[in-house]
């Protein structure tokens, strides 16, 4: 994972495994502390995909699709002329994707850059 793959805001793990989220990006690196916690100072690593972090993520879901809310959906589609932001699991190559443009994705910031870019909107964790 390159620092240029990244936005303030992404969740990342760092080698602990603590959950951390980027608030700076800076030309020697990234600034992503743990969350809850005190900063670690340990390099990041990208956070594997699963479908439990859609669930984190409070999307829409009927089975294996992973939704836009509806709002976010007419917004979207006015503007950027997207009909929908949905997710599945590609079983045959083993990756979580893109419904529309068959992008595929391996981490959770990736989702999380497509997402903003789609409709404008941050994907975080709903509490």
């Amino acid at each position: 994972m390159e620092g240029k793959e990244l936005r303030i805001g992404n969740y990342l793990h760092d080698r602990n495994g603590n959950l951390c989220k980027v608030i700076e990006l800076r030309q020697d690196g990234i600034y992503a502390p743990a969350i809850d916690k005190a900063t670690t100072g340990l390099p990041n690593k990208p956070i594997e995909l699963t479908k439990e972090w859609f669930e984190k993520f409070n999307l829409n879901h009927n089975d294996r699709l992973h939704s836009a809310n509806e709002e976010i959906k007419k917004e979207s589609a006015k503007d950027v002329g997207v009909r929908y932001v949905s997710y599945f699991f590609n079983e045959r190559i083993g990756k979580w994707m893109d419904c529309q443009t068959r992008i595929v994705f391996d981490y959770v910031h990736q989702v999380q850059n497509h997402y903003y870019v789609m409709t404008g909107e941050e994907l975080t964790i709903k509490s």
